[in-house]
């Protein structure tokens, strides 16, 4: 008698769900918070660089740089649009900040790091006049 459970006001009987369902529920949760982590780490390094750029008497945001196509990141490979962000139009190095250099990885349009940027070939240069090929 004192065990018994008693039926809660609007409760309806238990949902059931199959295993296709429970694990397709489980990558929604688990993309939705490495979502959430990628925006949290993402606000944390552009909040650095602000800072990194004050302190350098430097303009924030910086201006874009000449010629608006793909940079070359600090290892010299060409990187594009962001993987992470929808936002980012293409990766911006953070140059200038010779007194923080743990944020040249970062790009200063989205604040991730440049191995978040997809990669780009460069363009095939012609070969000189009269070089061998």
């Amino acid at each position: 008698r004192g065990a018994a459970l008693w039926p809660a006001l609007g409760s309806a009987a238990p949902h059931k769900i199959g295993q296709l369902e429970a694990r397709e529920r489980e990558a929604r949760v688990t993309a939705a918070q490495r979502a959430r982590k990628v925006e949290r780490e993402r606000t944390k390094a552009l909040g650095q660089l602000e800072e990194a750029f004050r302190q350098a008497a430097l303009p924030w945001p910086p201006a874009e740089a000449d010629g608006s196509g793909p940079q070359l990141d600090y290892a010299g490979v060409l990187r594009g649009q962001c993987l992470d962000t929808v936002g980012c139009s293409g990766y911006l190095p953070a140059t200038h900040l010779a007194h923080a250099p743990s944020l040249a990885m970062l790009c200063v349009r989205c604040g991730c790091e440049c191995s978040r940027h997809e990669v780009l070939r460069a363009p095939e240069c012609p070969p000189a006049n009269g070089a061998a090929e």
